[in-house]
């Protein structure tokens, strides 16, 4: 895994670093697995289609296991900061899209059917919104590839209008 980080963020004038324990300070719990906080390993970070990103593998011990288990997780630099929001589809397809904010018309409005149908076209089963961070774990469904899940959630935030971003700016 790490060569092929590696080379992915040379043939994309990206960075790579094989540790960075800071990608994760200050994230909110639950988009990383329960148990004792794990480890950062193969980062890379840049930007791609105009937004900036970082991507990196969590390896963490599983609690029920006692197992070495590695999460990749990707996160997308938001237009703006917003309120925390959980969005689970646990069903798949977008039928029966689950979001837990404490700002609730902000998740109303954030998930519109333009949004919906981003999910449902890449089988996006969970990610968060937190503060200026779009956050997927390949736990969460979509591509695993790291092209393929940028493209996924750049697809998905092209859906979200200007105007939503512009009200949250000036917040």
């Amino acid at each position: 895994m790490a060569s092929e980080r590696r080379a992915l963020a040379a043939a994309h004038g990206w960075t790579y670093r094989a540790n960075d324990q800071r990608l994760i300070q200050g994230w909110p719990r639950p988009v990383l697995p329960p148990g004792p906080l794990g480890r950062v390993r193969n980062a890379v970070s840049g930007t791609y289609r105009g937004r900036a990103f970082t991507a990196f593998d969590y390896v963490h011990v599983a609690p029920d296991t006692g197992a070495w288990q590695s999460l990749q997780v990707c996160a997308v630099r938001l237009p703006a900061s917003v309120p925390y929001v959980e969005v689970r589809d646990p069903e798949g397809g977008a039928h029966d899209v689950y979001a837990e904010s404490p700002e609730v018309p902000f998740a109303f409005e954030l998930l519109s059917p333009e949004v919906c149908a981003q999910i449902r076209r890449y089988a996006l089963t969970s990610f968060h919104l937190d503060d200026a961070l779009l956050i997927c774990t390949d736990d969460g469904g979509g591509p695993t590839r790291l092209p393929a899940k940028l493209d996924a959630l750049a697809d998905l935030l092209d859906r979200v209008p200007d105007a939503f971003w512009e009200r949250w700016r000036q917040r």
